[in-house]
This record gives C-alpha cells, sequence and structure tokens, in this order.
C-alpha cells in the first residue's frame, strides 16, 4: 500500500470519548495523516503542532484513524473499515476488515474464523444443510467388500496402516500424515473418496466447506474427515475393518490383473531409484517432466522381460554413471538436452554387449537409503507373499496360474460336496483318454490344464475360452490367417495349449475330482519327483 493509496480513503468519524483526535474536524486529520506519512513533520513536532493528547510518540501511530475500505460486509452490505498502518508497516500492510455496525470480521491470515453473531447463525445453518446433504450423496452407495480391487485393497490397508487407525475411528486430515505414508499420494486418497469406497464424515469441521447451497458443497480433500463405506453380507463391521488392514482373504484370480499390479509396483519403486541416482550426479533436468517418465517405464517393461528388478537397477547404475563421463568429456554431444532418452539408449547397448558376450548381469540390492513405498510391501508380502521379488523376473501371463497366485486346491477339495450333488454327467471321449494317460495337471485363471506327456490340453468354459482369446490377441500371438477360425483353433494355433472344445464349469469339476481321485500329481508335485 502506498500513501497515495491512502488519499483516496474516505476516513470513518472518531466518535471515541477521550481519544487524541476526538474533535478535530476532518480536512484537520488529513493533514495531520499527510505530514506523517511524507514526513514533513516529525511525530513529535505533530503532537506539539496540533496539541494532540498523545504522552509518547511512539503511541502515536495507535490512534490512527480507520478508514473505509472497498470490501462490504455480507450481512449488512456496508464498506467494511480498516486501521490506518504506521509509517513503517504501510508497504506490506494486509489488515483484517471489520465491519463499524456487527462486528463481523473478515481476517487476513488464513484460519482464523470470525466469531461474530452471524457468523455463528449463518455456520449452524451450514451445518444443517451439510449434514442433509451428506445423507444425500451417500444413500444406499455401500461398497461391497468383495468388489473392491486389489489395487484398491491394497490402498486401504496401506491409508489404515499410515494413519495407525482403530475400529470405528475416522481417517484424519490428509496433512496429519502425509509425510508419513511413503508413497500414499493425495491422488490416491481423491481416488477412494471418488469411488465411494470412503465417505466425507458428518464430523468434518464446517470451515472446510465452501460454496454451500441446500443440494451441493465444496470441499478440501486433504482437510476433511473420512470414514470406511464398506460393508459385506458374510462379515461384521469390525471382521471387515480387520480383513481390510490386514489384507486377510485376498486372491488374485486373473493374471492380467496379477502380472499389471507386479509391473506398475516395480515401476514405481525403479522410477524412484532411478531419480535417486540422477540426483545423486546433477541429473535433474527432466525427472519433473511427465513424457519423459512414461519413456522410462516403457524402457522398464523392455527390460523387466529379460531381467529382474535387481538386475535393472544394477544396468541403470552403470549407464547413469558412464553418462555422467560421456558429459564430463564432452562426448554426450546434443543428449545433454535429452539425458534420460540417453541414459535408455546407453542401457540398451549394454544389454546387447552383455548377450553378445554371453556375460551376466548383476543384480544390486536396494538401495539403503530408499524405503519402500508401503503399498509395495503390502502388495509383494501380503497379498502374493513374493518376498524376493526384486531378484525376481515378472512372470510372463501364459506362466501364471492359479496354483501361483491361489490356494484353489483346498477349495476344489471343498467343493466334493457340491459335485455329489451335480446331475450326473458324461464325460466325453477325448476328455476321459486325458485324464486317463494324465502325467500331471494344473489350474491357470482361464481353465484346468492335462498334460498327456506330449502335449497341455486346455479344458474350459465357452466365456474363459474367449477371454484367454482376448489376452492371446493383445499380446499380438494370433496371426493374420488364423482370424475367422473358430476360438479353439485360435488358441491351439497361437498357444502352447491345445483345445478340442468348450466345456460346463461343472464337467471341468468333476475332472478335477477325478483327477484328484486318481492320485494325478499337480505340475509341482511332478516336477519335485522328478528332481
Amino acid at each position: 500500500m502506498e500513501y497515495d493509496d491512502i488519499k483516496k480513503c474516505e476516513l470513518v468519524p472518531v466518535q471515541e470519548k477521550d481519544h487524541p483526535f476526538e474533535g478535530i474536524e476532518s480536512e484537520t486529520i488529513i493533514s495531520i495523516i499527510e505530514l506523517y506519512y511524507t514526513g514533513k513533520l516529525s511525530v513529535t513536532k505533530i503532537i506539539d503542532k496540533f496539541g494532540l493528547n498523545i504522552d509518547k510518540a511512539s503511541k502515536f501511530s495507535t490512534y490512527l484513524p480507520f478508514f473505509y475500505t472497498k470490501e462490504k460486509c455480507p450481512y449488512d452490505h456496508l464498506h467494511l473499515i480498516a486501521k490506518l498502518p504506521s509509517k513503517s508497516s504501510l508497504k506490506y500492510f494486509s489488515p483484517d476488515l471489520c465491519c463499524n455496525k456487527c462486528g463481523h470480521i473478515e481476517y487476513y491470515k488464513f484460519g482464523r474464523i470470525c466469531s461474530c453473531s452471524n457468523c455463528q447463525k449463518k455456520n449452524e445453518n451450514d451445518k444443517k444443510r451439510v449434514l442433509s446433504i451428506i445423507d444425500e450423496i451417500y444413500l444406499n452407495s455401500e461398497v461391497e467388500l468383495q468388489d473392491i480391487s486389489i489395487f484398491d485393497r491394497v490402498n486401504i490397508a496401506a491409508l489404515i496402516q499410515i494413519c495407525n487407525l482403530e475400529f470405528n475411528c475416522l481417517v484424519p486430515q490428509y496433512k496429519t500424515y502425509k509425510g508419513s505414508g511413503i508413497g500414499f499420494t493425495l491422488g490416491l486418497l481423491r481416488d477412494l473418496v471418488d469411488k465411494d469406497i470412503l465417505k466425507i464424515s458428518k464430523k468434518t469441521p464446517i470451515e472446510v466447506f465452501s460454496e454451500i447451497t441446500d443440494t451441493n458443497f465444496s470441499y478440501g480433500v486433504d482437510e476433511a474427515l473420512f470414514s470406511l463405506n464398506i460393508v459385506s453380507e458374510r462379515y461384521s463391521k469390525i471382521e471387515i475393518f480387520e480383513k481390510l488392514k490386514y489384507l486377510d482373504d485376498v486372491e488374485i484370480e486373473n493374471s492380467k490383473e496379477y502380472i499389471h499390479l507386479w509391473k506398475s509396483y516395480v515401476n514405481k519403486e525403479l522410477l524412484k531409484i532411478f531419480i535417486f541416482e540422477m540426483n545423486k550426479l546433477g541429473f535433474s533436468r527432466e525427472l519433473d517432466k511427465e513424457e519423459k517418465e512414461k519413456m522410462l517405464c516403457n524402457a522398464f517393461d523392455r527390460w523387466l522381460k529379460l531381467y529382474s528388478p535387481a538386475q535393472v537397477y544394477a544396468l541403470l547404475y552403470k549407464s547413469i554413471r558412464d553418462a555422467d563421463n560421456a558429459r564430463t568429456t564432452g562426448a554426450i554431444g546434443n543428449y545433454k538436452y535429452h539425458e534420460i532418452k540417453f541414459i535408455i539408449i546407453l542401457v540398451d547397448k549394454m544389454i546387447i554387449k552383455y548377450e553378445k558376450e554371453g556375460w551376466e548381469v548383476k543384480s544390486y540390492d536396494y538401495p539403503n537409503q530408499l524405503e519402500l513405498d508401503i503399498q509395495t510391501k503390502l502388495f509383494f508380502v501380503n497379498v502374493i507373499k513374493e518376498k524376493n521379488w526384486f531378484g525376481s523376473i515378472i512372470p510372463d501371463w501364459s506362466q501364471v496360474t492359479f496354483e501361483r497366485i491361489s490356494t484353489r486346491y483346498s477349495i476344489i477339495r471343498n467343493y466334493a460336496e457340491y459335485i455329489d450333488k451335480l446331475e450326473l454327467q458324461k464325460i466325453d471321449d477325448f476328455l476321459g483318454i486325458e485324464i486317463q494317460t494324465a502325467e500331471y495337471y494344473y489350474l491357470m485363471p482361464y481353465g484346468l490344464v492335462i498334460n498327456n506327456g506330449m502335449i497341455d490340453c486346455l479344458f474350459a468354459t465357452s466365456k474363459d475360452l474367449v477371454g484367454y482369446l482376448d489376452i492371446l490377441k493383445e499380446s499380438g500371438r494370433v496371426e493374420r490367417e488364423y482370424i475367422g477360425e473358430s476360438v479353439e483353433t485360435q488358441i491351439s494355433h497361437s498357444s502352447n495349449f491345445y483345445v478340442d472344445k468348450s466345456y460346463s464349469s461343472n464337467l471341468i469339476y468333476l475332472a478335477i475330482n477325478m483327477l484328484i481321485e486318481n492320485r494325478i500329481p499337480t505340475v509341482n508335485e511332478w516336477k519335485n519327483k522328478s528332481n
């Protein structure tokens, strides 16, 4: 604020009894203010000249009058007033604004709240409206536990553990735990809210809400309190909470989801390691660019088909240092503007050289200076129970079976009573022969696989066969010449499985039961016996 701004202001008449400016005409007060702010007279001389009843010059600024601002009171619609500042604080003047009639205050500092009678009444009305809107928003919105994805289950467990939540406790404001949850971002919190997995609590302070109408409101996700909005027909609320917190009863039955999650958590950790190593050597030009991150993650996907994350880390470690040497010697050329692309090229060249020479790529441990994201820990330890994930190559989706990602065999045995109650169904000749000649069997996400000593035969429902064919098409395995043929023919020519026809799920359960009764080994049992 400048003195020229003050000259344009209308002063509030001084009516306070015994005030030094009481009874002084407004023109005289304006003259006093001009002499004070322009420095034409010292404060002592101003006091003497105008006979002001001020015993100390240092108190002069405390008696400066109020002025009318452009802002108006939201209740009385009168111009709000503010006190003139001291000359020393004029430049950075940001006053609290007050209504001279109702006492309403618009505070300059964020977080301070007016407690005038009008604001108190408004808050009470706003609370009633907000509570009514919350009831309307979340009416019949509960999410079934069994319908929550693995990705969301991991994020819920991470949130509960980061906040040290107990049963029936609210999720606190994000700012209270954002520094303690490695990897849990505000974006993940918003995602859980958008999916109605979390619902805003009625105990959220009314100050968090804004733009409140009879039907809607706005609020800051990072400032609100939340509660779980999850139900189950099988479990009580406390059982639901325990299963969410410790990731109990979580099974991945879809290989595509299994591999996608594995890759996503590995990519996130490798990206963190990459940024860490780049920063150590002063490569920071492109680290915050989203398109460069995508390019790097695409490279990770290529490398992870051949190497474990530990080996990819070793390749990155050496390539980043080779890039630093090239930068020092000037050999980096125009790649100094494309640092990440340069390092990707170096890794690719190193892989080609190692493959050509037959050298083994070393494995580096996860750096001690970094901490794993809590979601990474939960997924690998609690969900898929793969403790050595950093030193393991991500399996190909066609290698993933129910046996790998679930405990289905115990479940199959529990179907015995169900199978006994099925109407007698005829096992056709082809399936019967395969059961009789079976060397081993296993389950994969799309059905039962029986090996007869020569080939793996897949027995699946028509729905699962179509789903499996979609995966083959997405991976580019189905050649053009077979497109248009039957689903069975396309799968047989595009995978390691032979498919004769589709079967009902009942027949597949019966076949599994027969394999168990005939003591046909699972693939792992067969491998162990062979060794």
